[in-house]
């Protein structure tokens, strides 16, 4: 009996065929049967080819960030080499430079794409068939995928009457809410100016994502004196003055309303405006409060507000150290330029 004992432990699932030969010791030839096979045990071979479980983003799914991460769930662990060549991003073209990344189990791909896609881009991408999971099997189907990148939006609100204006104290006085000449600062009776700018943002679609600039121009047409040097820092700060600014004629008693509104605590600290360009509007960034304001449009009324003053009302000097806006000159009074991302 002849025992034959391999070097290392045979393949699972393999079929070997042995060939005998020889002679016994007086030289007679091996007759009959001398070539024979079996085939060793193991785990049924991997023949089935993989899926796509899920993708994302969604299929046809819009508003999606400029900087969206492409990912491929399969079925099974995947030979990552293949599906790295078999991914291909189609539409729009120069997006295939970016990088890959896998989870430990091989099952789950991440793709960054080399730069943030444009607004409102729509966006196809594929996984061809090419693509083999770690046994060597095809992906059942060629994968296609498309969605759209969100879309940017400019909207420019020009200033609500009823909530714009300026008001002096210690009279309190506002006739109308009719825009006509706007004063910030103080008067020779050393009446101590705020002015106030609202805008309504209804105008913006309901189903934007994000607001990612807002800009407040205000307009200055002359200055009288130097109220940027006499009366302290002029700030920009948000408030709630409700839905409109009051009015009280000059020979009524003051109104309450009014009073109440010239003192209204700010929302926010407010930001520090430099001298402004007569003629000119003034810009200032206030896209964090727009933002708020805008989040919290159903308590806010759908409003955003704010007032300019001095950190000194009035030196008491009795001169004219003021910003007059005037609306022959400036039509506008003051406009919030708003830009926005929407679906």
């Amino acid at each position: 009996m002849l025992t034959v004992q391999p070097t290392t432990a045979l393949a699972q699932n393999t079929t070997y065929t042995v060939t005998i030969d020889g002679e016994d010791r007086a030289g007679n030839p091996l007759k009959g049967t001398r070539v024979f096979s079996f085939t060793t045990s193991g785990p049924t071979p991997d023949t089935v080819p993989p899926t796509v479980l899920s993708t994302s983003p969604n299929q046809a799914s819009i508003g999606n960030a400029r900087t969206a991460l492409l990912e491929v769930v399969f079925s099974e662990p995947m030979n990552k080499t293949s599906v790295q060549t078999a991914f291909a991003i189609t539409a729009p073209a120069g997006f295939n430079g970016g990088s890959f990344a896998w989870n430990e189990a091989g099952t789950v791909m991440t793709y960054t794409p080399s730069s943030q896609f444009t607004y409102g881009t729509d966006v196809s991408w594929q996984v061809s068939t090419n693509a083999k999971d770690a046994a060597g099997n095809s992906l059942s189907d060629a994968m296609t995928r498309s969605f759209r990148v969100v879309r940017q939006g400019l909207l420019i609100i020009k200033f609500d009457p009823y909530t714009s204006g300026s008001v002096g104290a210690p009279e309190y006085f506002r006739q109308t809410h009719l825009y006509n000449v706007e004063y910030l600062g103080d008067n020779s009776a050393n009446s101590a100016f705020r002015l106030f700018v609202g805008f309504k943002l209804n105008e913006l679609p309901s189903d934007l994502s994000r607001i990612t600039q807002a800009t407040l121009r205000w307009w200055v047409t002359f200055q009288l004196g130097n109220p940027y040097s006499k009366l302290g820092q002029l700030i920009l700060e948000p408030v709630n003055v409700g839905e409109q600014l009051e009015t009280a004629g000059a020979d009524d008693p003051p109104n309450p309303a009014l009073i109440e509104d010239y003192h209204s605590a700010p929302l926010s600290t407010g930001i520090n405006v430099l001298s402004n360009a007569v003629g000119a509007p003034g810009t200032l960034d206030v896209t964090s409060w727009v933002a708020k304001d805008w989040s919290d449009r159903a308590t806010r009324n759908g409003r955003t507000q704010y007032r300019f003053r001095f950190t000194q009302g009035s030196n008491n000097d009795g001169t004219d150290d003021r910003l007059v806006s005037d609306v022959g000159a400036h039509p506008t009074l003051a406009e919030l330029q708003v830009v926005y991302e929407y679906p």
